[in-house]
């Protein structure tokens, strides 16, 4: 059994309340974490929206520059950051042909 943040079940009543509501799904899997059978961790996609030099410790090493996550970094920043400034995920999206999986749900 996968444990799915609650988020999702929230961010489908306020749609159902014709809310407005956004809502998104991290599968992007290290290695070192796969391998311990952490699949993907609660919160770990904070070190891509803000990048290892900004947390405090913790980053999963595939997430740092040559890793073999170091891909999703600026497409996560570019989605939050046209999020943060307009409100949608267009204007700074990145693309990748080889990026692990992130979704975005728009509702």
């Amino acid at each position: 059994m996968r444990y799915k943040c609650p988020g999702t079940y929230i961010s489908s009543a306020l749609h159902n309340s014709s809310s407005a509501s956004w809502n998104y799904l991290w599968n992007v899997t290290d290695p070192t974490q796969a391998a311990q059978g952490l699949g993907v961790p609660h919160t770990v996609e904070v070190n891509a929206i803000f990048g290892c030099a900004s947390v405090n410790g913790g980053c999963p090493a595939s997430y740092v520059p040559g890793g073999s996550n170091a891909g999703i970094v600026p497409v996560v920043q570019g989605y939050w950051t046209s999020f943060i400034r307009y409100v949608t995920f267009v204007p700074f999206r990145f693309f990748l042909d080889t990026v692990n999986t992130i979704a975005i749900v728009l509702r």
